[in-house]
């Protein structure tokens, strides 16, 4: 035996139903996407700001690097860097190399950071929209639903239920006397 046998005796009462659960559908699926929804969405900002710290500091620590790599002129001399206000450290080639080849490396990274924000924040678009086509399916479908199910439940009472009423009111009339 089958436990849900849709009512295919008066498509009336099938047209109300099936209103009816596509009100029911309209108003806890959309809630349970947008649930979803709002979770990435909420991953996505935060890696979003992540990423922007790690760019800040990034830009922090090369510009330390330029400015460490310019006091390093290999070309100066120690007097003419006191002269200029700075204090000379001195530092062999090799070092001076390395300084540079992590300057670079810092500069890579700062890009591939720079390019992950912006995934990132394509994605929370991205998602900002998907969330807003959810509400707008669920809108559309919560009134296709209300209008389905008023349709069916006023066909069904005024062509159906109401000689039915009727018949059974007679019929208990007709015991009564």
């Amino acid at each position: 035996m089958n436990p849900f046998n849709p009512p295919t005796d008066n498509l009336y009462k099938f047209c109300s139903l099936t209103g009816v659960v596509m009100v029911l559908f309209a108003l806890y699926v959309p809630y349970l996407l947008a649930d979803q929804l709002y979770s990435k969405l909420t991953a996505g900002i935060l890696e979003e700001k992540r990423i922007q710290i790690e760019i800040q500091y990034l830009e922090v620590e090369i510009n330390r690097m330029k400015e460490a790599i310019e006091s390093f002129k290999l070309a100066e001399t120690p007097e003419s860097v006191l002269r200029s206000g700075k204090t000379p450290i001195p530092i062999s080639l090799a070092e001076y190399r390395e300084l540079n080849v992590a300057r670079d490396k810092a500069l890579k990274d700062l890009r591939l950071k720079a390019a992950a924000t912006e995934s990132s924040v394509s994605e929370v678009n991205r998602l900002g929209r998907q969330l807003e086509v959810v509400y707008l399916r669920a809108i559309l479908t919560l009134l296709a639903g209300t209008l389905l199910a008023n349709y069916g439940f006023r066909r069904w009472y005024n062509r159906v239920q109401l000689y039915q009423d009727l018949a059974l009111r007679k019929e208990g009339e007709k015991d009564a006397n």
